[in-house]
């Protein structure tokens, strides 16, 4: 346990090496932090913070810089008393571009990857809820020819599904009336298991229209088990390699690495936070492959039972109250437009 001044030393420390991304002089922490205590006091207290494993210093003559617990002390004591602080009226204006964006969930994810990036400068991911755990929330059955029909299933996440299906024989307009009528009374807002349960019970009695009802269920339930896999978007890819850490090519190729395999990154990130939650996970505490020289912050999106995730990476010299706020902000206006 750090003593209330080496706390606020750290925190010093911390900002100004997220700023200058230099190591830290006593002397500078006292002449811009207005600490009362002198710089002998505040080599003494750095020194005691090395000791503690929350700074190191690269070099004998250098400054000192954070380690991963370093952030780590700092994020715990500093982000959650600012972060709601932070945006001001920015946050009406995420809210009101998540709100008027065109194009079904796809649309708002990709929005959503676009603002994360834009407002911290890092690389941003927003993974949308699993499909397969949504709703039927509209069957619309639209007549292309007297044989065939576009099946266009809207799900309660914003999705719309589209998936042409063929009969074996040409089927009245009237006929197709019937059909969607008894859809939209059988499955509005079932999910596909409980669909599936509703194909078998018409089935059970074929009369045209039922026949068809189920045919066309059939369809819908395979489009939305065939879009199981996480929906994904992201974005700020240059941004973050402008990032002094990434000059390295190397350490640049681990960060474009992550984004190609975008639906990899994605699997690592869908669970780190639960409903509701913010999650910041700061270098060597990242377990996933590609993540332990950069932090992670991330928030869960919708009901638990189909949660989505919004977050940024950058380095671990992040600046992590913005991060945090940013990023609740953007996930919570995702479930709002959602």
């Amino acid at each position: 346990m750090i003593s209330d001044r080496r706390r606020h030393i750290l925190a010093a420390l911390v900002a100004e090496y997220i700023t200058s991304a230099h190591p830290v002089s006593s002397r500078t922490l006292v002449e811009r932090y207005g600490l009362t205590c002198s710089s002998a006091t505040v080599r003494n207290d750095l020194a005691a913070l090395e000791d503690e494993g929350l700074v190191y210093q690269p070099h004998t003559s250098a400054g000192r810089i954070p380690t991963d617990g370093g952030y780590r002390t700092y994020v715990d004591s500093e982000v959650g008393p600012h972060a709601a602080e932070v945006l001001g009226q920015e946050s009406d204006s995420v809210r009101r571009r998540l709100a008027a964006t065109d194009g079904g969930l796809a649309g708002i994810v990709q929005e959503a990857a676009s603002l994360l990036a834009a407002l911290t400068g890092y690389a941003s991911f927003v993974v949308a809820p699993p499909a397969r755990r949504s709703r039927i929330r509209r069957l619309t059955v639209v007549p292309m020819s007297p044989v065939e029909v576009l099946l266009v299933v809207v799900t309660d996440l914003g999705q719309v599904l589209k998936r042409p299906v063929e009969f074996v024989a040409p089927v009245d307009h009237a006929v197709l009336a019937d059909v969607e009528e008894l859809l939209a009374e059988a499955v509005a807002e079932s999910l596909p298991e409980e669909a599936e349960h509703v194909r078998r019970e018409l089935l059970r009695d074929p009369t045209p229209v039922r026949w068809l009802a189920a045919e066309l269920l059939a369809a819908a339930i395979t489009a939305i088990v065939q879009s199981e896999e996480h929906h994904v978007a992201h974005g700020g890819l240059a941004s973050l390699l402008r990032q002094p850490e990434f000059s390295d090519p190397r350490n640049a190729g681990s960060v474009v690495g992550l984004l190609e395999d975008a639906h990899v990154t994605a699997d690592a990130l869908a669970g780190l936070a639960g409903p509701g939650e913010t999650v910041v996970r700061i270098g060597h505490e990242n377990t996933a492959d590609g993540f332990q020289s950069m932090s992670v912050v991330a928030t869960a999106y919708g009901p638990a039972t189909q949660s989505g995730v919004a977050c940024v990476i950058g380095p671990t010299r992040m600046q992590y109250v913005r991060a945090v706020a940013v990023t609740t902000c953007v996930a919570d206006s995702l479930q709002e437009a959602l």
